[in-house]
């Protein structure tokens, strides 16, 4: 009875960061559609399938982060790791690579109004993980040379040395930003000056003027009815 009682309890703390999880998403896609939508030309179905393909390829990354490198430092260090284990890295790394090209593929496609917003986040978001990654890199082969007072293993090296060259490759493919030319401001369409209605009264008949101020003049304009102008 109490295991019975404890599983359910766990089941519904599970549902509960379940639903909190999904909230906290919710909310992080809306917090990045605010910006974009700010832009005015960009339509709500093309920016949210912009994060979409976003957050895939951030997830393919991940994927094949954390199947490749561990099979590097195993090869580097001379580690066996079994048949079965180097099987499932390079699934789970072919995996993360079609989920990467097959998004990177579908946001080419889309208006570069649209994607400018997350394209931008995407971009300085692998910038500052690239350089995380190079920084931690050299503070642990750094810590380990000069204030490690047990005798190092003979591999010590080669875990951070992996971990920097990746940092280092990854800083290098996002150096630059390519999509600068999507943020061009668009110029705002200037609101017309209302018209004025000015009546005139002419030949015992009341006809009115349309006057409209633009640029210092007065443009005025007069109905003129068919078969009033006569031929000579």
């Amino acid at each position: 009875m109490p295991t019975s009682l404890s599983t359910g309890v766990m089941s519904f703390a599970v549902l509960g960061y379940a639903a909190a999880a999904a909230l906290a998403v919710t909310a992080v896609l809306a917090l990045l559609l605010i910006p974009s939508l700010l832009r005015g030309n960009s339509r709500p179905e093309t920016v949210g399938k912009a994060l979409y393909c976003h957050l895939l390829q951030t997830a393919g990354i991940a994927l094949m982060t954390v199947s490749g490198l561990p099979a590097l430092v195993g090869v580097a260090a001379g580690l066996a790791f079994p048949p079965r284990s180097y099987l499932i890295m390079l699934i789970v790394f072919a995996v993360g690579g079609t989920v990467f090209l097959w998004h990177e593929s579908m946001q080419r496609t889309m208006d570069a109004s649209a994607k400018a917003v997350p394209a931008l986040l995407y971009h300085y978001g692998l910038k500052a993980y690239g350089f995380a990654t190079v920084l931690l890199s050299v503070l642990t082969l750094l810590s380990l040379a000069l204030l490690s007072a047990a005798p190092l293993p003979a591999h010590w090296w080669i875990q951070p040395t992996i971990l920097l060259a990746y940092g280092l490759f990854l800083s290098w493919t996002v150096r630059s930003y390519p999509g600068s030319a999507s943020f061009q401001s668009t110029p705002m369409r200037s609101v017309p000056p209302p018209l004025m209605k000015i009546p005139v009264k002419t030949s015992g008949k009341t006809t009115v003027k349309i006057a409209q101020k633009t640029t210092g003049k007065t443009t005025v304009k007069m109905p003129v009815k068919k078969g009033a102008i006569k031929k000579r």
